[in-house]
C-alpha cells in the first residue's frame, strides 16, 4: 500500500531514494533495493570525487583556481537552496523555526556542536 498523503510523510531529502529502494525491493528483493540505491548514489559520488581530484591535482594552478572561484559562488547558491527548501519543510510552526534561528545562530557563534545539538 503505497500512501502518499501529506500529513503522513513530511518531506526528507531521502525521500527519493527511500521511494526507489522500496519500490526496487517489492519487485527484487533486498538485492534490487542495494542495486537501486547504489546506482541512485553512483553518479553524484562519481562527480564529487572527480572536482575534489581535480582541485587536489590542478587547484594552484591559475587558470583551473579561477574556474573553482568562479564554482564558489554557484556552490554556495545549491548549498543556500537546499537549507531553504529543508528549512521550511522542518519549520512547521513559530517554535521550530525559532529554534532552528537560535541553533544557527550558537552555530556561527561558535558555540560547541555538542551543545547546539543538544540543547
Amino acid at each position: 500500500m503505497i500512501v502518499s498523503s501529506e500529513s503522513v510523510f513530511s518531506y526528507s531529502p531521502d525521500i527519493e531514494v527511500t521511494t526507489v529502494t522500496d519500490k526496487q525491493h517489492e519487485q527484487a528483493g533486498w538485492l534490487g533495493s542495494l542495486v537501486a540505491g547504489f546506482c541512485f548514489i553512483l553518479p553524484a559520488a562519481i562527480m564529487v570525487t572527480a572536482i575534489a581530484w581535480a582541485y587536489v591535482m590542478y587547484g594552484s594552478l591559475g587558470q583551473v583556481a579561477d574556474l573553482f572561484y568562479g564554482i564558489k559562488p554557484v556552490i554556495i547558491a545549491i548549498i543556500l537552496q537546499a537549507l531553504w527548501g529543508l528549512g521550511r519543510g522542518a519549520a512547521k510552526s513559530w517554535f521550530l523555526a525559532a529554534c532552528g534561528v537560535v541553533a544557527l545562530s550558537a552555530s556561527i557563534l561558535g558555540v560547541s556542536p555538542l551543545l547546539v545539538y543538544y540543547s
